[in-house]
């Protein structure tokens, strides 16, 4: 009886592991990314702040400063051009933010973020820096 329930056991544990991370909602096209993102390793540096490395697949992460925003979510572009892009979002249960992303150049971003996460606001500023693949 003790080995019928491995198999069931390790096949609970597969699905648990394939069940998807929450999704980024979508970030509209903008022009500030309408050159290309690349995906790959970015390094997160502030004022008064150690570097750190984060992987983006894609550019809502880095507009979302990495915060946990929901597939749910409304988001709204506010300011679009090629060199600047600000987006508010909305979500169900009552986060919200604003997002003010600068591109400097293809390789380098400056994102300001601020709002409302678990009931609690924050307020986040860093540059990233894309380091490679």
């Amino acid at each position: 009886m003790r080995h019928a329930a491995v198999p069931a056991l390790c096949a609970g544990l597969l699905v648990a592991l394939a069940a998807p991370v929450a999704a980024v909602p979508p970030v509209p096209a903008l022009k500030l990314f309408a050159g290309g993102f690349r995906a790959g390793t970015w390094e997160a540096g502030g004022v008064g702040r150690a570097a750190q490395r984060r992987a983006f697949a894609t550019p809502a992460e880095l507009v979302f400063a990495g915060k946990p925003v929901d597939e749910g979510c409304r988001v709204t572009v506010v300011e679009d051009s090629p060199a600047r892009a600000v987006l508010t979002w909305a979500c169900p249960g009552g986060d919200s933010g604003r997002s003010h992303v600068r591109r400097d150049h293809a390789g380098l971003y400056v994102v300001q973020a601020q709002g409302i996460s678990g009931r609690l606001p924050f307020a986040f500023q860093a540059e990233y820096r894309f380091v490679g693949p």
